[in-house]
C-alpha cells in the first residue's frame, strides 16, 4: 500500500534520483513532475489526504477514465441493458440482489487486481475536494465535509453503482478539469497601498511666489483615505500549480 513505511522510503530514494537527474539536466522540469512521489500533505493544507505519499502520474495518468468505463460496464449489467442482465429487469431500480451483490464483488475485484487503478480514483477525488475547498473558501467547507463524509462510507456500503450515473460523471470531470484550469490561470489583484496613494500638494509658505496675505478661505480637509482591504487569503501559488498538474493529469 502507498501508506506503509517501504513505499515511504523507496519514494524518498525514488525522488532523490529523480533530483539529480533533473539537476544534470538530463530530464525536463515537465518529466520531473511525472515522476515525483508526492505528499500532499504537506503541499495542500486543509485538505483530507489519507496517504502519506502519492504515485507519480507516470503511474496513473488516464486511469480515472478507465475507472469511469468499467463503472459504466457493470452499471449497465445491473440496470438489465448488459449480458448479465438480458433475463432481468431492465427499469432502473429493478433488479435481482443477488446480480447487485456480484456486480459489486467484480468492482471491488477489479480496484484490488489494478492498484494503480484504486490510487488514481483516491487520489483525483482527494485532490479535487481541497481545489474546491480552495475555491470556495471556509464559508462552504461545512457542507462540502456532508459531501465527503457521505461520499467515505460508499465502499462499505455495498452500494457503489447504484449512487452514480456513469453517463454524468464524465461531466463531473470535465467540470473538475475546467475549475482546475481557471484556479491556475487566475492570478489576483496586488493590494492597494501607501506607496499608490498620488503625494499630497504643499501649501505655500507666507511671503512666497504666488502666495496672498490677504486671508483665504481655507481649504476642506481632504478625507483620510480608506484602510486598504485584506486581500482574500489564496493558497499557495506552488501548491495550486502543483494540484492542477496533479488534476488533469489523473483525469
Amino acid at each position: 500500500a502507498s501508506g506503509s513505511e517501504r513505499t515511504v522510503f523507496f519514494a524518498e530514494a525514488w525522488n532523490e534520483i529523480v533530483g539529480q537527474l533533473r539537476h544534470s539536466d538530463l530530464v525536463s522540469n515537465r518529466e520531473q513532475g511525472c515522476l515525483l512521489f508526492r505528499d500532499w500533505r504537506q503541499e495542500g493544507t486543509g485538505g483530507r489526504f489519507a496517504r502519506a505519499v502519492y504515485l507519480p502520474v507516470l503511474c496513473t495518468a488516464g486511469r480515472v477514465a478507465s475507472a469511469i468505463d468499467l463503472f459504466a460496464a457493470l452499471c449497465e449489467e445491473l440496470w438489465g441493458s448488459g449480458p448479465a442482465g438480458a433475463a432481468g429487469v431492465g427499469a432502473r431500480g429493478l433488479f435481482p440482489e443477488r446480480r447487485r451483490q456480484d456486480l459489486e464483488r467484480r468492482l471491488s475485484a477489479a480496484f484490488a487486481r489494478d492498484r494503480h487503478l484504486a490510487e488514481a480514483v483516491l487520489e483525483s477525488w482527494e485532490l479535487t475536494f481541497w481545489m474546491v475547498g480552495a475555491a470556495l473558501g471556509p464559508r462552504h467547507m461545512p457542507a462540502l465535509l456532508r459531501l465527503a463524509g457521505e461520499a467515505d462510507e460508499l465502499p462499505g456500503s455495498g452500494r457503489r453503482l447504484e449512487a452514480f450515473v456513469p453517463s454524468q460523471l464524465q461531466g463531473v470531470v470535465r467540470a473538475a478539469v475546467d475549475l482546475a484550469n481557471t484556479l491556475l490561470a487566475y492570478q489576483p489583484p496586488p493590494p492597494p497601498s501607501a506607496a499608490s496613494a498620488p503625494p499630497s500638494e504643499p501649501a505655500p509658505s507666507p511671503g512666497a511666489p504666488g502666495s496672498s496675505s490677504a486671508p483665504s478661505k481655507a481649504k476642506p480637509a481632504r478625507a483620510a483615505a480608506p484602510p486598504p482591504a485584506k486581500p482574500v487569503q489564496q493558497p499557495p501559488s506552488g501548491a495550486v500549480g502543483k494540484v492542477v498538474d496533479k488534476v488533469r493529469a489523473l483525469l
